[in-house]
């Protein structure tokens, strides 16, 4: 999982960057909610390290002293209500970075992407032909319907507990969604190939 593959641009692909390891240190919702022996393709969070151009544009605003700090904070309490719903000042040069001089890199990690969604249709074809993936565009979740592997209206809820992988259920996305799951591609290809796995090993 530690191998970098270059998008035709020179860009490493993103997906690619960083170890299981690394991601299990990470806090989020995404690596806290289950036990570390599940795979976790649940939540719309991408495994990849921020894009170099955002991390130097933040580094640079904290080195400078761009942020209010402690003693601003009775000011920002003076402040209306509806500024605090607004963009952040380094959220600002944030964004603004990733506009500006993150073009390669989200190249990079759309090319991942797709690659991703053709290998999940070959192992779905390989390892569980029963469950029909409809390739969306525009997005890194891929919504698959598992009606024929007589798993119930909530398939998830299996694959998690005999397969160890933790999957969306279709159920929470309203009508039509019973038998259906949605699983996150935006992880290296290794994740993926071991997620399929656990789930066809699940129907044993």
């Amino acid at each position: 999982m530690t191998s970098i593959e270059e998008h035709p641009s020179g860009e490493p692909n993103p997906l690619r960057a960083l170890t299981l390891e690394q991601l299990r240190r990470r806090t989020s919702m995404k690596w806290r909610t289950y036990p570390a022996d599940v795979l976790p393709l649940w939540v719309a969070e991408m495994d990849v390290p921020l894009a170099a151009p955002v991390v130097r544009a933040v580094t640079e605003a904290v080195e400078l002293g761009a942020l209010a700090g402690p003693g601003a904070a009775a000011d920002l309490a003076r402040m209306p209500e509806e500024v605090g719903h607004g963009p952040s000042h380094v959220g600002v040069l944030a964004h603004t970075a990733a506009l500006r001089d993150g073009t390669a890199w989200l190249d990079a990690v759309l090319a991942g992407i797709e690659e991703n969604r053709r290998l999940l249709t070959r192992l779905l074809a390989e390892h569980l032909p029963g469950v029909v993936h409809r390739s969306g565009e525009a997005t890194y979740l891929a919504w698959l319907d598992c009606r024929t592997l007589g798993l119930g209206d909530d398939p998830a809820d299996v694959f998690l507990r005999r397969g160890r992988v933790a999957l969306s259920s279709g159920i929470p996305f309203g009508t039509g969604g019973a038998g259906h799951l949605r699983l996150n591609l935006a992880t290296s290809a290794e994740v993926i190939t071991e997620a399929v796995r656990r789930m066809a090993a699940a129907l044993d």
